[in-house]
């Protein structure tokens, strides 16, 4: 659960209370919590009512709710506050808080329904144990507010028919048999306890409510039997009326009394009922599928508790010719009520005489006399009509006519002319009046429940007339004002609407069918007003203009706010932060199992991304923001961060995983690169609070996945495929290479706490791992070491023959590929996985240092095995290797001869290491030149090669720079960089000749620096060596001249 403001404030004020108490919350008695529930109502009704913009009633509803469970789940204590739920983490910073403050809390704030609503969510024995410590709180000094609660509850656990809450948050959410089973014996239990509680009963308006709920509640659960279930004596149905007629009767005879207001809502509401019971052929059961005698149960404890109340305690005797309007709505609803019950229960051919059906019987001949006397007290037929035709007139509205100027003066009551005309938009909407007022008065439509019925009213008129010209035109103009009175909302809002809009109705309700025409052009200039964004209040502005866009054609919105971040460098800060204002769309989901509307659109627009692209950068960036927790957009009091509008595990389902996993399938709508850097992007916060999605089941299938492509890589071109150029493949390895550090990296913290309990894991992937080249072991050997500890490296047999590997904890493999004189390649091929390996093989090696013959040996065969593994190494492999290399030089292991002549005296042996490293590369570059290495050695093949050797040399000259050696040495050790790069140049094609041109241009200029602070006799002598090497090189135009003018400059001050 996001932290919001309205939180903070709760929190604050239960901290308050815990102070000022002096009894601690979770020990109060009955007075003292309604003192401290006196202090905290305040607080509570003001977030309900709206701490900075005033809620509307679906807002208030909603906070009401979410109160009342927040405040439930804390009594309970653990019982049902787990750390999974919604709640929790406002829960655990709550203090504790006992059952009687809780119980005045929801008194106070008359929260009876919202109470019986999460009773109905949580487990049944629960459920009643609350429902009877609520009872029993009732009865410990009874007063008028303990009365409305239990009426509140009765009619809220009564009810039938889904509440607001429930349409708004699970419509279409199908009642589990856990949740009916709780219906069924929460009911059981109210009616078990309600008999003791009759007495507190002693208002009218109370009663009424009661007596219609339970009326109500019985006539729901009769309906629901099947037919031949529910049979009574023909004589039982002498009532001929039928049950339209009776709520019409019911209708014309409401009291007008201001006071009886709100009763009179109520008895709408159920007189509508009644007439929904009537018509209705088949309802869903609300209680326990598979078991009828709940469903009796109830039933017959609803039926005795009526036939006790209206015979023992007489509710309905005092009904005389001098009835008053409330009485006489009570005995209206009741009189529909038994119509319905007859009628359902009316059969002619069987007699069914039970303790249940004789009481209903009973209950029926009561209020039958009842009903009696009503009919002597109505009012003759001409006064019926005259009451009928006032009563419609006062039902259906004021003329039109009437209507309009009250709204266009803004008289009193002008506010119920607009529900009035929205509420009877079938009959109206034919009359041009009526549009042409709702387009004049769109200021005063601003609330989300006008916005909402103008979509419904556009919903209800393309479905009853998809042909209708006229209605077309209509409905078009509905949907400006629709646009226009939800863009003049406050953004928090729109974004509720929206959702609900699109829960409802979907995302084609005002973009397809007849609006299809323009919406592109809509979306267009929409977004093309964003240039126009500015801070404050012009900011606002613009971004609810965008809602408005959003809200008529969702799709397309989303669609082009990522190719507006995807194709406009600098533009995904922009398109994030509008997304943010509006998180609905993004989080929205056609259907449960589906992913969210972000996650398709930009799946979908990652399969038209080309590789090594701006827009691909741009779309990884666009990515990386909409992975981030945020700040809402102009609420700079939030003082909590809202979770990201792209979760990545969803996002890694759908637009990444698939495309690791299956990178040589037909539909590889994601290029393998891309995926790979989308990898790398989801993970790069993994770990953390914010972004701690992935689990220790799913690092070993992605590990194999990365294995398999670094075994595909492992030759980085194979007989110069033009369909997978080496810069393709040396890239993939490379992103393959710095994904899997990171999923090591991940995948030992998360098993290092119990490493055992993920064996079988481990044990599948090593299985599957030997499927593929030996190598591939060796990059994850860390995670298969971490769970079995008696796991060893796997190498060739062939590397023991000269590297002192121990058995314990090194085996030999036989079956490879490689045999007799091979072994340095492979030992090269263990250096190129890590640096680690790298450092350990360089120790591992031996040659016996006194024999000279040997060393000349050993450097042949160094040479030969970097000739075959260099070129099939990217830059972090050919570090790896160097850094072996290197380390054997320093060792006295690998010895290169250095050429040696004028230009090279007087070379100190500090930076003996990088000569012989820079020797040691040109013999390998010029045997690669040898008709030895001609047949696979492809133009291809040289220019990845040189692009390397010029890195490193570049390094290479670094370090002597930064070295503390004198400018003379420092000069002599660049020259012969110089002369080993012609050496290079002079065997190597043209395709590469440029790449070293520059290089040893630029070796030359720092020849030059070097020459200023060096001997000047040292740096002649240098300067004539090197030009009888720029005299040996073949060089075509003037790059041979310029290179002698870069020369003549050393020595020169």
């Amino acid at each position: 659960m996001v932290y919001t403001q309205e939180i903070a404030v709760l929190h604050s004020a239960f901290v308050l209370a815990e102070q000022q108490s002096p009894t601690p919350l979770h020990d109060l008695d009955k007075p003292n919590a309604k003192v401290t529930a006196s202090q905290l109502h305040c607080t509570l009704q003001e977030i309900v009512s709206g701490l900075e913009t005033a809620h509307k009633q679906f807002q208030q509803e909603h906070w009401s709710y979410k109160l009342t469970a927040i405040l439930l789940e804390k009594v309970l204590d653990g019982q049902q506050a787990k750390q999974d739920s919604y709640f929790y983490p406002v829960c655990s910073i709550l203090p504790s808080i006992c059952k009687v403050l809780f119980f005045e809390l929801i008194k106070a704030l008359e929260w009876g329904k919202w109470f019986i609503q999460c009773l109905r969510r949580v487990p049944s024995s629960v459920a009643v144990s609350l429902l009877k410590d609520l009872f029993a709180h009732v009865h410990l000094d009874p007063d008028d507010s303990d009365q409305s609660l239990l009426s509140s509850i009765c009619q809220s656990l009564l009810d039938q028919s889904p509440s607001t809450l429930q349409c708004l948050h699970q419509s279409g959410e199908s009642i589990s048999n856990e949740k009916k089973q709780t219906e069924a014996v929460l009911v059981t239990a109210f009616f078990q306890e309600l008999d003791s509680l009759i007495p507190l009963f002693d208002k009218g308006e109370q009663r009424l409510k009661l007596t219609s709920s339970c009326l109500l509640y019985i006539c729901g659960k009769l309906q629901k039997q099947k037919p031949t279930e529910l049979r009574l004596r023909a004589c039982d149905a002498n009532i001929t009326h039928q049950i339209p007629s009776k709520c019409e009767q019911l209708r014309t005879m409401f009291p007008r009394d201001s006071q009886f207001l709100t009763d009179r809502k109520i008895l709408k509401k159920l007189t509508s009922r009644i007439d929904k019971m009537r018509t209705t052929e088949s309802l869903t059961d609300h209680v326990d599928s598979d078991g009828e005698t709940s469903t009796e149960t109830c039933v017959s404890l609803v039926v005795e508790f009526l036939h006790k109340v209206l015979t023992k305690h007489c509710w309905l005797d005092n009904v005389d010719s001098g009835i008053s309007g409330q009485e006489l709505a009570q005995v209206a609803i009741t009189q529909s009520t038994v119509d319905c019950l007859v009628s359902i229960c009316e059969n002619e051919e069987e007699d069914l005489t039970t303790r249940l059906y004789s009481s209903i019987r009973e209950v029926c001949h009561i209020l039958q006399l009842c009903v009696g006397r009503w009919k002597k007290s109505m009012p003759t037929s001409v006064s019926m009509e005259t009451v009928a035709k006032a009563t419609r007139v006062e039902k259906d509205g004021i003329h039109i006519q009437t209507a309009l100027q009250k709204m266009k003066d803004k008289l009193d009551g002008y506010e119920d002319c607009h529900d009035w005309m929205l509420n009877n938009s079938e009959e109206l909407y034919k009359d041009p009046r009526w549009i042409d007022a709702l387009e004049r008065n769109i200021d005063v439509l601003t609330s989300s429940r006008i916005v909402l019925s103008v979509a419904g009213i556009i919903s209800t008129l393309r479905v009853k007339h998809p042909q209708d010209s006229a209605v077309l035109q209509v409905i078009r103009r509905l949907r400006k004002v629709l646009t226009a009175v939800y863009t003049l909302l406050p953004l928090r809002s729109q974004d509720a609407v929206l959702h609900q809009v699109l829960t409802v109705y979907g995302p084609g309700l005002l973009c397809s069918g007849p609006f299809r025409e323009g919406v592109e052009d809509d979306v267009i200039t929409g977004f093309n007003r964003m240039v126009l964004l500015g801070e404050g209040q012009e900011g606002v502005e613009v971004f609810s203009t965008m809602c408005g866009v959003a809200l008529q054609a969702p799709l397309l919105f989303l669609k082009t706010a990522v190719n507006q971040a995807v194709n406009n460098t600098g533009q995904a800060g922009v398109m994030s932060k509008l997304l943010q204002v509006i998180p609905s769309l993004c989080t929205w989901r056609p259907d449960p199992d589906s992913a969210s509307l972000l996650c398709t659109t930009l799946h979908d627009a990652a399969g038209d991304l080309r590789p090594n692209t701006r827009e691909e950068n741009n779309f990884i960036t666009f990515v990386e923001n909409l992975l981030q927790p945020y700040k809402p957009p102009f609420d700079p009091t939030c003082p909590f961060l809202s979770t990201p509008l792209l979760p990545a595990q969803d996002f890694a389902s759908l637009a990444v995983f698939p495309y690791i996993y299956q990178h040589y399938g037909q539909d590889q709508r994601v290029p393998l690169t891309t995926a790979l850097k989308l990898l790398q992007v989801v993970l790069q916060d993994q770990g953390g609070d914010n972004n701690g999605w992935l689990q220790p089941q799913q690092v070993f299938p992605i590990m194999l996945c990365l294995c398999q492509l670094l075994d595909d890589t492992s030759a980085l071109w194979e007989d110069d495929d033009d369909d997978h150029p080496i810069s393709r493949t040396a890239q993939i390895r490379t992103l393959t290479l710095t994904t899997m550090e990171k999923i090591q990296h991940i995948s030992l913290e998360m098993l290092s706490s119990e490493p055992s309990k993920y064996e079988k894991q481990i044990t599948w992937l090593h299985t599957k791992l030997k499927l593929l080249d030996w190598t591939s072991r060796l990059y994850v050997f860390p995670v298969l070491q971490l769970v079995l500890p008696q796991m060893k490296k796997e190498v060739p047999d062939v590397l023991f023959t000269f590297c002192d590997l121990p058995e314990t904890t090194w085996r030999p493999l036989s079956d490879t590929l490689y045999g007799p004189g091979t072994g340095l390649v492979a030992m090269l091929e263990c250096c190129r996985v890590s640096a680690e390996m790298a450092q350990y093989m360089t120790k591992a090696v031996t040659v016996d240092v006194e024999d000279a013959s040997q060393l000349v040996l050993f450097q042949k065969g160094v040479t030969v095995a970097l000739t075959q593994v260099l070129p099939q190494c990217v830059w972090r492999e050919w570090n790896h290797v160097i850094q072996a290399v290197q380390q054997l030089m320093r060792e006295g292991l690998l010895v290169v001869p250095v050429e040696q002549g004028g230009h090279c005296q007087d070379l100190k042996d500090a930076l003996q290491v990088e000569l012989s490293t820079s020797q040691q590369l040109a013999e390998v570059l010029q045997l690669m030149a040898s008709p030895w290495a001609e047949s696979w050695v492809s133009p291809s093949v040289w220019v990845h090669v040189v692009k390397n050797y010029v890195s490193t040399i570049q390094e290479l000259q670094q370090s002597v720079s930064q070295s503390d050696s004198l400018p003379e040495a420092q000069l002599s050790v660049i020259g012969q960089f110089f002369c080993h790069c012609c050496s290079v140049m002079t065997v190597a094609p043209g395709e590469v000749c440029q790449q070293l041109f520059v290089l040893a241009l630029d070796m030359l200029t720092m020849c030059q620096s070097l020459s200023t602070s060096a001997n000047e006799e040292v740096a002649l002598r240098q300067r004539e060596g090197l030009r009888k090497e720029i005299e040996q090189l073949e060089l075509h135009g003037g790059l041979k001249r310029t290179l002698q003018l870069k020369l003549d400059g050393i020595g020169q001050l």
